[in-house]
């Protein structure tokens, strides 16, 4: 009987004191709180899903000690950013009540936390401007206050709007910056999940390999820490990576991976964001009805959450899908939606997507001058991609001039330092940093004729454009006639042979008059296509202008340039047309002069040929004639 009291009292004594114990991890705790709100804030600790993120939020709520507002606001803050996943607009309604509280309380910190909250939810229920507003203000607080971390988090997510808007430079810059951020405060973990902000950019660059490297590093990263949720943004990012390089198969399996785990998770946002994916996917593979469906599902799942940020690409895939099945009306009415959401957010880039697919619609339907419009506005976006192309390459490489710069001047001002405090070594020290200073310099100036040959290169290339016709890449007329007068001297020196060739597309006009101007473009542009296959290696082909164009044929006497101006002829001739326009043919008729003994100058052989493929027109059309 005593034994067994004595252990009825130990047993008694000892759920007391595990009482006691987990009373005491879950009462308030100044110190307790501060290591848990800073795990969630630094990624350390990665829910698995909402259910955990639900009690890992109580658990840091019941550490929280009673009367500190300062505590409070960071529990808000952490609240802020991970209780709303699954509504966008009551997160934004929170983020500015509490911004509003830590204004009024002169709490810079919070202020910073809230804003960058703030700017998260306006993303996905406003503008991406009304998000940047809000990261710019956090990221000024943060550098006011010097605070490393939040400048990280500031310039990653400022860096993350303007990679969405197609500033992709400016987006590197601000990662790249954010890592050096995080490093200097100690957030390795941080610095490692930028890595896919980074990888994302470089997509979006065109930069395929660097994408895929820093991807397959943020995979095994996310593996090894069971963090799902960058999972999902790896397979999505590793989806549009395989769908942008012509792999469509691998492409829906990353984004159905997605899928999957976004599902497992609750995750709704993700889960839509995937769909949406895959249904640009299917609308490449021409699989429209999958494409509806999973466009359907998507625009669900991001009504349950109030996101608003992929309305514009849902109208636009939509569009496409519609398009494609033959339902060009309610494709135009699609795009409408899309544009008015692309112009708000500025992005060029989708903005020439959408043009160049409503231009088939307008064109499907007969909207002749829409068409036109919308073609004009799909060369103007272009036009201005190219633009921001450049502008990117000039940010990237300032950038990484002044970060040189910056390196080097760090490490002379670790050289100061080091010579106050070892004089003995100083002259050895003085020395290093002459060999270091002449090296650096001999960089500098590498680099400099770098960029110098990097200019003479893009004049090169502008100079090539001067010269080449726009539509068709062939020469344009100032092009050829350089070639001619260049051919015509070398003959006059060497006393070679040289014949010219001028072709004209016949009743051309009736094909632009009948069937519009884009199908006489495409027209032309298999003409060409047909010539190239025709002629030898060093013949040189130029549009004049409209439907007329010359060959120049070196080294070509009067039998061979018959045979090669019979073959351009009969190569056109046959080209099949039926998947521009049925039942649409063409020909072409030739006129061919040759060069004669004494002749330095081009305009005569030019006005021979004009007069043979007068004769060819004159005798029928589809015809070659030389010159007498």
């Amino acid at each position: 009987m005593f034994r067994c009291g004595v252990l009825l009292l130990l047993l008694g004594a000892s759920l007391t004191l595990a009482s006691v114990t987990a009373f005491a991890e879950l009462a308030p705790s100044a110190a307790a709180f501060d290591r848990l709100a800073d795990q969630l804030d630094s990624n350390e600790l990665v829910p698995a899903d909402m259910a955990e993120t639900n009690r890992l939020l109580a658990q840091l709520h019941a550490l929280l000690p009673a009367g500190d507002a300062r505590r409070d606001r960071v529990y808000r803050a952490l609240y802020c950013e991970m209780a709303f996943s699954s509504n966008d607009r009551a997160g934004l309604a929170y983020a500015s009540s509490a911004l509003a509280d830590a204004t009024h309380a002169g709490d810079i910190h919070a202020q910073i936390d809230f804003h960058f909250c703030r700017g998260q939810y306006q993303a996905l229920t406003t503008t991406s401007d009304d998000a940047l507003v809000d990261y710019n203000a956090g990221l000024a607080l943060a550098r006011q206050v010097n605070d490393v971390e939040r400048i990280g988090d500031g310039l990653t997510l400022r860096g993350t709007v303007e990679s969405l808007q197609g500033d992709q430079a400016r987006a590197l810059v601000d990662f790249l910056e954010a890592n050096r951020s995080y490093a200097n405060a100690g957030k390795n973990i941080l610095a490692e999940g930028n890595l896919l902000d980074i990888a994302s950019a470089y997509r979006r660059l065109g930069e395929y390999d660097k994408a895929r490297t820093y991807l397959e590093q943020s995979r095994a990263w996310a593996e090894q820490r069971h963090d799902n949720g960058s999972l999902i943004q790896v397979h999505l990012e590793l989806g549009y990576l395989d769908d942008e390089g012509g792999k469509s198969g691998t492409a829906i399996l990353e984004l159905k991976q997605a899928l999957t785990l976004a599902r497992q998770m609750s995750e709704r946002q993700s889960a839509a964001t995937a769909l949406l994916g895959l249904a640009e996917v299917y609308n490449g593979q021409r699989q429209y009805q999958p494409a509806i469906d999973a466009l359907t599902q998507a625009g669900v799942a991001f009504a349950s959450v109030s996101d608003q940020s992929s309305t514009a690409m849902l109208h636009l895939q939509y569009g496409i899908a519609h398009a494609g099945m033959g339902q060009h009306k309610l494709a135009l009415t699609d795009y409408a939606a899309a544009e008015a959401g692309m112009a708000a957010d500025k992005n060029i880039r989708y903005l020439a997507q959408l043009y160049a697919a409503r231009a088939r619609s307008d064109y499907a339907l007969g909207l002749l001058q829409a068409t036109v419009e919308d073609l004009q506005r799909t060369i103007n976006a272009n036009a201005e991609l190219d633009l921001m192309a450049r502008r990117q390459e000039t940010i990237l490489l300032s950038y990484q001039f002044d970060t040189a710069r910056r390196d080097l001047e760090n490490r002379r001002l670790a050289a100061d330092a080091a010579l106050g405090k070892e004089q003995i070594d100083s002259l050895e020290q003085v020395r290093r940093w002459q060999r270091l200073a002449l090296l650096l310099g001999g960089v500098l100036t590498l680099l400099l004729a770098w960029l110098a040959l990097r200019q003479i290169q893009h004049l090169r290339h502008y100079k090539r454009m001067a010269m080449t016709d726009v539509l068709t890449g062939v020469a344009n007329r100032r092009g050829i006639e350089r070639v001619l007068a260049q051919e015509v001297q070398r003959a006059h020196e060497d006393g070679h042979e040289l014949s010219l060739l001028h072709l004209d597309v016949d009743d051309f006009k009736q094909i632009n008059d009948s069937h519009g101007h884009q199908l006489g473009d495409w027209a032309l542009l298999r003409i060409v296509a047909a010539c190239k296959e025709a002629l030898r290696q060093f013949d040189q082909l130029g549009r004049w202008g409209g439907d007329e164009f010359y060959v120049v044929l070196p080294n070509t006497g009067a039998e061979a340039s018959v045979l090669v101006a019979e073959r351009l002829r009969s190569n056109v001739e046959a080209l099949d047309l039926e998947d521009i326009c049925p039942q649409l043919r063409v020909s072409v008729s030739v006129g061919i002069s040759r060069i004669r003994p004494g002749e330095t100058s081009a305009d005569a052989m030019i006005r021979r040929a004009d007069v043979a493929l007068y004769r060819a027109k004159h005798g029928g059309n589809n015809r070659v004639e030389s010159e007498p």
